[in-house]
C-alpha cells in the first residue's frame, strides 16, 4: 500500500453546473442538422427566402389565441372572445406574406371550427 503524501494530493474544485434550456423546436432542429440549428438559434439568421410559411401561419394562430384568451379571462364569454381573437388574427394577417387568399380563408375557417 502506498502512503499519501501532501505533495501528491490534488485539490479538486467543484464544477459549477450550467442550466441549458431547450424546447422541442431547438431539439428537433439540432437532431436534423446541428449546423442549421446554430444558424437559426445562436446566430439568428434566416434563409434568403424569408420566414417559412408554416412559421407565419403558426404566428398568426398564436396572435389570435392570445387575444381570445385575454378576452375570455376578462369577460368569460367564449363567443365574444372568439370574435375578438379572429379579428386580431385577420388584422395581423395583412402584414404577413405567406400567400393566397384561399389559404387565409382556410386558416380562418379552421379557427372558427375549433
Amino acid at each position: 500500500m502506498t502512503e499519501l503524501k501532501e505533495e501528491n494530493l490534488i485539490e479538486v474544485n467543484e464544477e459549477k453546473w450550467t442550466n441549458i434550456q431547450l424546447d422541442s423546436q431547438i431539439l428537433s432542429s439540432f437532431m436534423s442538422c446541428p449546423c442549421k440549428c446554430n444558424y437559426v438559434f445562436n446566430r439568428h439568421l434566416i434563409p434568403i427566402g424569408g420566414v417559412p410559411k408554416s412559421y407565419e401561419k403558426g404566428q398568426l394562430a398564436h396572435i389570435g389565441l392570445h387575444e381570445y384568451w385575454k378576452e375570455r379571462i376578462k369577460s368569460g364569454d367564449y363567443q365574444i372572445a372568439a370574435a375578438i381573437g379572429l379579428d386580431a388574427a385577420k388584422k395581423a394577417s395583412l402584414t404577413f406574406t405567406y400567400g393566397s387568399r384561399r389559404r387565409t380563408r382556410l386558416l380562418f375557417y379552421t379557427c372558427r371550427v375549433f
